[in-house]
């Protein structure tokens, strides 16, 4: 990524590249270059980029308009690779909230989702920013003079980056540097996305045990639907069984186990289970050349 060197806080940049391996950062005359790699991703299915170069697409504008929080997630990667020491203080830029692009790049680069959460996150709620109204305060505070010059400027339209430098000037100006008594260390970050990640096992596992409940009840539900049907055949129900058993197939063969199977339940219900196993013991009697359906009956007989 090629980038005007006057729009950008070269020294804030360099502050989160700690390692050359994952990104770095060249001059090259009024440009300084960014490279951001990692090795060793995995993707599921062949890529010839299109769909990811759309999404990380507007990063280079949002850098231009100021927003240098791909540099934290930059370093972030460094602390998910484990080649930020302990003690590496985070940088003196808010990360949240991500835009659409910013996923993207953190989706692409595998950071994880835990570690971005806990640097997202602090005291429960999003930081903010500067407010519009402060900075709309300071331009109509401009001096005319001043006013005029930038007018000109835009009106010449030399600047391609016009826009660009105008924002940093006025940022640079709102003067509103991070408080580092709340920047944190990558081990204060690597123990609390420890802590998002039990959190989210534990929802995880919470909305799991939920949902196989709910799963049994509608299984039970269902089963009880079938035993009640069974009932009301009384003895089509066997004859289903024998038809079943009559097509000398793996699917006729589990048709008819299944069919013995409620057929058992139901007999449990009527506290008439001695006559089904008389029928059971009859039906592998007249089958019992039929190794395949025979094996599949081998838990009624108990």
């Amino acid at each position: 990524m090629r980038l005007p060197r006057r729009l950008i806080d070269t020294a804030l940049v360099e502050a989160c590249l700690i390692d050359d391996e994952i990104a770095s950062m060249r001059v090259i005359g009024e440009n300084m270059v960014i490279t951001i790699a990692r090795d060793e991703l995995e993707f599921e299915d062949w890529d010839d980029g299109s769909g990811w170069l759309a999404a990380l697409a507007p990063l280079r504008s949002g850098i231009l308009n100021g927003d240098l929080r791909l540099f934290h997630l930059v370093w972030l990667m460094a602390v998910d690779a484990g080649v930020a020491a302990d003690d590496a203080v985070e940088p003196a830029i808010d990360l949240s909230p991500l835009s659409g692009a910013l996923e993207a790049f953190a989706d692409f680069f595998e950071i994880d989702g835990d570690l971005i959460d806990a640097a997202v996150v602090e005291d429960g709620a999003p930081k903010a920013g500067p407010e519009n109204a402060q900075t709309h305060a300071l331009i109509r505070a401009l001096p005319e003079r001043e006013k005029a010059a930038l007018l000109i400027d835009l009106f010449d339209g030399n600047d391609p980056h016009f826009a660009a430098g105008f924002r940093r000037r006025i940022r640079e100006r709102l003067g509103r540097p991070r408080d580092d008594a709340r920047r944190r260390t990558a081990g204060d970050l690597r123990s609390a996305a420890r802590k998002v990640s039990e959190r989210r096992r534990r929802r995880e596992a919470e909305r799991a045990a939920a949902e196989r409940r709910r799963k049994e009840r509608e299984d039970a539900k269902e089963q009880q639907r079938r035993l009640e049907a069974l009932k009301r055949r009384g003895e089509a129900a066997w004859t289903d069984v024998e038809a079943a058993i009559a097509l000398r197939n793996a699917p006729g063969y589990d048709r008819a186990a299944a069919l013995l199977a409620d057929l058992r339940m139901v007999a449990q219900q009527l506290g008439d289970i001695a006559t089904f196993r008389r029928r059971l013991e009859d039906i592998c009697e007249r089958h019992a050349r039929k190794r395949r359906f025979i094996e599949k009956l081998a838990s009624l007989e108990t």
